[in-house]
């Protein structure tokens, strides 16, 4: 997963973990902010 994301392994295991990285929690903190909603998907891969 990490290579294909082209992030740290640590970065992944630490999300894996629950751990929050700060970054992100002040990104979302903005986007909440400015009125921004999100929504995530995921694809299912075939087969």
């Amino acid at each position: 997963m990490a290579r294909k994301a082209k992030v740290e392994r640590t970065y992944v295991a630490k999300l894996e973990a629950g751990h929050t990285v700060l970054q992100i929690e002040r990104l979302i903190a903005m986007l909440r902010e400015l009125g921004v909603e999100l929504c995530a998907t995921q694809e299912i891969a075939n087969g």
